[in-house]
């Protein structure tokens, strides 16, 4: 959904500095590219994670102008380290690094959130899909995997939806009071 163009750029262009300062986190090596299950040793991965997600899948879907709301950018960065958390025992390397980025990148992502919500809210900032009446009637643009694997799809928006996204970033940035962000999702 580019068609909004320069005028979407403004929010995109945020959540891609905000997803490219987590990529370059010195964590963020395993979180990159797809699970390959045979590449890693993990034949049970995808029984065990339903909502495959990396952050290359990520920056590629944001740059094909395919997410229409920066909650879904958001939510499918949270569940890159979820996914993670979920396969990995916690004596496991890549938990203990999954950890690690999924704060630092709630962390970065209450930082960019003011300047998220307001680009998001503005008329003239964000792409024509982005009021909620147009969201709520849109369905997301499906995701295909290349390799046939299951695949995170791009949640359908909602302010409740959007609402409790945030209010999860909120908890794993430590900021459980809400400080310094609005309360909902629209800003």
């Amino acid at each position: 959904r580019s068609e909004g163009g320069r005028r979407m750029s403004s929010w995109v262009g945020v959540a891609t500095t905000l997803l490219q300062k987590v990529f370059d986190h010195k964590d963020a090596y395993p979180f990159r590219e797809r699970v390959d299950p045979h590449k890693w040793d993990v034949p049970d991965y995808f029984d065990k994670v339903k909502e495959p997600m990396d952050l290359g899948t990520i920056l590629a879907v944001l740059n094909k102008g395919m997410y229409q709301h920066y909650t879904q950018v958001i939510h499918h960065l949270m569940l890159v380290f979820d996914n993670a958390l979920t396969y990995n025992p916690p004596a496991n390397p890549v938990h203990t690094q999954a950890q690690k980025l999924q704060a630092a990148a709630a962390r970065y992502t209450m930082q960019v959130l003011p300047k998220l919500q307001a680009l998001q809210a503005s008329g003239g900032e964000a792409n024509a899909s982005s009021s909620s009446a147009s969201l709520l009637s849109a369905p997301p643009a499906p995701l295909a995997s290349p390799d046939g694997q299951p695949i995170a799809q791009i949640p359908k928006f909602s302010v409740e939806w959007a609402d409790t996204v945030l209010a999860n970033v909120r908890r794993k940035a430590g900021d459980v009071t809400g400080a310094g962000a609005p309360a909902t999702a629209t800003g």
